[in-house]
């Protein structure tokens, strides 16, 4: 099994030995973060594991940095951010940025705004309309950067430069020095280097570190490779597309001067951290800022269709108390939050509600909420961007009146809280009505979709002649039967083409013309697929339903999900085992779908218990018997199987783009039959558990274990790995990576289960980094090329062809041809 190579911190401050649990006060030097009690654990965990990963640990020292910077009193360039992708119109991104420079960005001493600099200076709306707002999605942390370079994994486009030993020891001694950790905060971080066209740098100045424990002579220095940046959860996972996507805060950087204008108090804003709700002015935006005071009302006006909002759509609203039109985002069907003067805004039916227009959902919004003393509502501030932090900036700053200091403060994203309503409405899918249940009658077991639809047909000979009989009927009609011209009708009986190439009779369940896709139920089999109108024929009078009726009935046996083991037991049974069928209430018959009882013919034995036992979770047989999930082994990336591209080249679902300017994507084979079983199936497993009783609790990982952990605002429960305490010992977050998704995210610890053996096995993770070949310094025009060859969705999901696959087993990777995407780029 391929070792899933993920970069992975171990627990900061736990002061634990990663090989035998014992109090560790020495760290390995290479990555600074890994402890060990002794010399003997370190060599031992190098050869089984350490080697393979320690270079990728950097990237979280680099973070850890950052976050220490925040508080000290010079500005720092941070390095490269996560959890964004590229951004396609960013012209407006650095604009006064020297991109020759090769030192780095130097933080200017002043603000680029004046004293004297008021709103007035930025152009005004009708009705003194002010600033802009921010809108609700999660801040990631990489406002200081336009394009970034890959932080995560290694193997990147460029690497720093470090120095080779002469000899390198044999890799059984290749062992990284520990030390203490008091000089854990001399050594210096492998920094990853930056494109010179993208913006600041920070050069890397590596320091001896002496070594606490005794180590072999001539140990070779392992070269840290270059990360590449995680993508977000909001980026990857099935999620109403936000608008507009980024707010001017994604554009800051350190020495950056901003103008604030302070509107509401955060407490009446829906938001539960803070101070005041602001409106922020730049003079990079000024045009993006003039173009909403002015063409955006020309534009509303022009469009007389009204619309109803639903929570999380970004619309524009007319205000009648300031004669302007506004961005909104709908928070509940009566609550606007106005995305351009941080305001929230009560609709009613009679309020003028428009469609927004595409032109301005890629201009950002101008709001932040600020955390300070001694400001009050009305204010206008001059800030300085001095550090960054986690969430956001801290600034300092002063009156624009009366040049008077007002100290520091901290902007983060207006993010006020939307109310998704739930339809309770539940979709009326037809189905095909099928024969009524026969008690002890024999049957053949013909295919189970989950306990719930079993589908079973009588076993006696004049049934099974004519259920071979229509199955011959239609394979022979298939060849002379006329493809559908028309979309079917839902209800329809149509002759479908299976992926075995032969023809079965199916019937339409649910049609999309527009996608294309068809969603019909295999009336001899009872499984259900999406078939495309160029699989789907015309069916013979003589073969419809009212002629030829089903003789496949359908029965339930529990509400257990199918588990691999039961599917297993499930082919065994096919067709070939006689089973003897029982009806729970014991009446003579019984309409498809009724509780009953399936019982071997031969041995006797029950099938149903059989297949409720392995249907049974792990984790319902320890809730039975009273135990502790805790008391299971933990299980890490060792465990994890990894999904494989085919050597020749296949297509790839893509699920991520946000390593694209690295020459990097996320996803997997579109072939594989398993991706639904694990983003949808498994997940509704996952959930299942986590929300019982002996799930419930929360649960703090070992460095590198696996776990369970949602991804707020989403409702899924993911698997991930995880990394560390995102601020150290006791801090509420901890940093995991989405090992089905390829992203790397802070989330609270109380959304962390303990993972179980069974949401493991048989579900390889699908979020492989794939690395493009000969992928060429990007242009932003070169970019948006390449994900419109994509055909990258709101969802962040797109396609790309790939050829000539080649794994890299020591940082678990693919390297790949896409001459098709590079050709389209070019």
């Amino acid at each position: 099994m391929d070792r899933f190579k993920m970069p992975a911190l171990q627990r900061i401050g736990l002061r634990q030995c990663v090989v035998c649990g014992a109090g560790a006060d020495s760290y390995c030097s290479g990555c600074g973060i890994t402890p060990y009690c002794s010399e003997r654990c370190q060599r031992r965990d190098w050869s089984d594991r350490h080697n393979s990963v320690c270079h990728n640990l950097a990237r979280m020292k680099n973070e850890r940095a950052m976050r220490n910077a925040a508080d000290s009193e010079d500005p720092i360039v941070q390095p490269a951010q996560p959890l964004r992708r590229p951004h396609l119109n960013n012209s407006n991104v650095r604009r006064d940025q020297d991109s020759d420079s090769a030192s780095g960005y130097t933080p200017k001493a002043q603000p680029k705004l004046s004293a004297g600099t008021s709103n007035n200076d930025f152009g005004k709306r009708n009705g003194e309309r002010k600033p802009a707002q921010k809108f609700n999605q999660a801040r990631d942390g990489n406002a200081g950067t336009s394009r970034t370079p890959n932080t995560r994994f290694p193997n990147a486009r460029s690497q720093p430069v470090v120095d080779e030993p002469e000899k390198p020891a044999p890799q059984a001694e290749r062992l990284a020095p520990v030390v203490r950790e008091s000089d854990q905060q001399q050594a210096t971080s492998p920094v990853t280097p930056v494109r010179k066209t993208t913006g600041p740098k920070t050069t890397p100045e590596p320091s001896t570190v002496k070594p606490d424990v005794a180590t072999p002579e001539k140990i070779p220095t392992k070269k840290p490779n270059q990360m590449l940046k995680p993508a977000s959860v909001s980026d990857v996972t099935p999620t109403k597309k936000l608008v507009p996507k980024k707010s001017l805060l994604d554009f800051l950087k350190v020495g950056d001067g901003v103008l604030l204008t302070v509107e509401t108090k955060a407490a009446d804003s829906r938001i539960t951290r803070g101070d005041f709700v602001c409106v922020l002015i730049s003079e990079t935006f000024q045009v993006e800022y003039t173009k909403l005071c002015e063409d955006f009302i020309v534009d509303c006006e022009k469009d007389g269709q009204g619309v109803t909002p639903t929570p999380g759509e970004t619309i524009s609203y007319f205000n009648p108390e300031d004669g302007a039109w506004f961005r909104g985002r709908c928070l509940t069907p009566t609550i606007l939050a106005l995305l351009d003067s941080g305001k929230l805004a009560t609709i009613t039916p009679a309020d003028k509600l428009r469609k927004l227009p595409n032109a301005y959902e890629d201009i950002p919004e101008f709001s932040a909420v600020l955390t300070a003393k001694g400001v009050q509502i009305g204010a206008s501030v001059l800030a300085t961007v001095a550090s960054q932090t986690p969430n956001g900036f801290k600034v300092t700053m002063m009156d624009a009146e009366s040049n008077d200091d007002l100290g520091e403060g901290e902007l983060f994203r207006w993010l006020p809280a939307v109310e998704t309503v739930v339809g309770t409405t539940p979709i009326e899918i037809p189905s095909v009505q099928r024969p009524q249940l026969t008690n002890n009658t024999n049957v053949f077991l013909v295919h189970v979709t989950n306990l719930e639809k079993v589908f079973v047909r009588p076993a006696d000979i004049e049934s099974q002649r004519a259920y071979n009989e229509i199955l011959q009927r239609v394979l022979l009609s298939g060849d002379g039967c006329k493809p559908l011209k028309q979309p079917p009708q839902r209800g329809q009986v149509v002759i479908a083409q299976f992926t075995d190439g032969n023809y079965y009779r199916a019937f339409v369940q649910r049609t999309s013309a527009k996608q294309n896709k068809y969603m019909i139920e295999y009336v001899e089999f009872g499984n259900v697929e999406i078939n495309k109108l160029e699989t789907l024929f015309e069916c013979p009078d003589d073969l419809n339903l009212d002629n030829s009726p089903p003789l496949v009935s359908m029965i339930k046996i529990s509400t257990e999900a199918l588990q691999p083991a039961a599917t297993e037991a499930i082919e065994q049974l096919k067709d070939d085992v006689e089973l003897i069928l029982t009806l729970s209430d014991r009446k003579q018959s019984a309409p498809s779908g009724s509780q009953a009882t399936l019982t071997r013919a031969d041995t006797k034995a029950n099938v149903n218990n059989m297949l409720i036992e392995l249907c049974t979770p792990d984790w319902k047989k320890i809730e039975k018997t009273g135990g502790e999930v805790i008391d299971k082994v933990y299980l890490t990336m060792d465990d994890l199987e990894l999904s494989k591209l085919p050597p020749k080249g296949c297509t790839v679902t893509v699920l991520d783009t946000s390593m694209l300017d690295g020459g990097v994507v996320c996803g997997y084979d579109s072939s594989l039959p398993f991706a639904h079983s694990v983003h949808v199936e498994l997940a509704e497993k996952m959930a299942e558990y986590c929300e019982s009783e002996l799930g419930k609790e929360p649960y703090l990982p070992k460095a590198e274990e696996l776990c369970i952990a949602k991804m707020p605002p989403y409702p899924q429960w993911f698997r991930a790995i995880f990394l560390s305490l995102a601020e150290g010992p006791g801090s509420s977050q901890a940093s995991v990576c989405y090992v089905d998704y390829g992203n790397v995210a802070d989330v609270p610890v109380k959304l962390i289960r303990k993972m179980l053996p069974e949401f493991v096995k048989g579900y390889p993770t699908l979020g492989l980094h794939i690395n493009i070949r000969g992928f060429p310094e990007p242009t932003d025009e070169a970019l948006t090329k390449a994900l419109v060859h994509m055909q990258i969705d709101e969802e962040g999901r797109g396609s790309l062809r790939v050829t000539n696959c080649l794994f890299r087993p020591d940082d678990g990777t693919y390297e790949v041809d896409a001459p098709e995407l590079l050709a389209a780029m070019s």
